[in-house]
């Protein structure tokens, strides 16, 4: 048995005071009442039920903890016609990107990649997003291949004025680009160099696999100390020495294997065949159908259980109190 929210289950710890104020008010209550200290067999019955109410109290709260906490047994299979693979494609385009270490430029041979994407499917829909400092929207999810194909032939830092680049920050705002209330297949493509890392790596996994969003992140450049360049393309010089900027690799392995998705050196042989066929997983149309496993919510038992307990309380409380009366 799993548990969705098990940090609910402290909750449970109220039980021992439940006790006490349970003790407080039979002694308060039956002890203390002449009727019940003149007849035996009255008082005997008083504390009878006294134990049975609070037993039963204390049943029905257990069982509303314990399906608040979200309980589950197994997995259920469902199946889901998704009408788009809906596909993000985000561009880093900060300063480190103008390295020449893979030709032309990281950033060029990003754009590349991008357009190697934009396949005749009909089934795909495509936007294109620039991160530097935050995530900027070039063009909305669209099936007009042109205008992302347009666009990505303009990339360039100068697109940005922010300065930096916090992929963490910005990756979560990518969801922001799928359409809602949509059956449709998320796949995010994040083409950088990872030089200033992904903060917050684990929130972001954790946003990516909520909203069902398969990564996968493409690692522009090499591993070798490329010098950092200025708009101009001149180095970047540090007591007259230019300031190397080599790839990171790490973050960005970790998203993609997280998310369900993989992880690529744009270096690499075939990488452009490699990235079609990853796609073509993704596509097939209108008609296409999954399956997708949902865990299982049993907290419906356990609130019966407690409705159930609750019930018996009342009538022993109410009805046969009365009639002993």
């Amino acid at each position: 048995m799993t548990f969705a929210h098990p940090s609910y289950f402290y909750f449970l710890f109220l039980i021992f005071p439940m006790l006490a104020v349970s003790v407080y008010v039979y002694r308060k209550t039956f002890l203390s009442a002449p009727m019940f200290l003149n007849n035996q067999r009255l008082s005997n019955r008083a504390f009878l039920k006294s134990i049975l109410l609070g037993a039963l109290l204390q049943v029905a709260f257990v069982f509303m903890v314990v399906a608040a906490a979200g309980p589950s047994w197994g997995n259920r299979y469902t199946q889901e016609e998704k009408q788009y693979v809906d596909v993000v494609l985000a561009v880093d385009v900060s300063r480190s990107m103008l390295m020449d270490d893979i030709y032309p430029t990281r950033l060029d041979h990003a754009a590349s990649l991008v357009r190697s994407l934009l396949v005749d499917d009909p089934g795909i829909r495509y936007s294109l997003t620039v991160i530097r400092g935050g995530a900027f929207e070039l063009v909305p999810m669209t099936s007009d291949r042109d205008a992302v194909r347009l666009a990505s032939e303009a990339l360039s830092p100068d697109l940005v004025t922010s300065s930096g680049t916090d992929l963490g920050e910005s990756l979560k705002r990518l969801p922001l680009s799928f359409p809602e209330n949509m059956q449709t297949e998320k796949v995010i493509f994040l083409f950088s160099d990872g030089v200033d890392g992904i903060s917050g790596r684990r929130a972001v996994c954790d946003l990516m696999k909520r909203q069902k969003i398969t990564v996968y992140t493409i690692s522009v450049g090499t591993e070798t100390r490329a010098p950092l360049k200025d708009g101009n393309g001149n180095p970047v010089l540090y007591r007259n020495r230019p300031v190397p900027v080599p790839v990171e690799t790490d973050d960005m392995k970790v998203l993609a294997a997280e998310t369900g998705g993989e992880f690529f050196l744009s270096s690499g042989s075939l990488v452009v065949s490699r990235l079609r066929q990853t796609l073509s997983r993704h596509s097939g149309g209108l008609d296409r159908k999954s399956y997708e496993i949902h865990n299982r919510d049993d907290s419906g038992w356990f609130a019966f259980a407690a409705l159930v307990s609750l019930c018996c309380w009342y009538l022993i409380r109410v009805f046969l109190w009365r009639k002993d009366i």
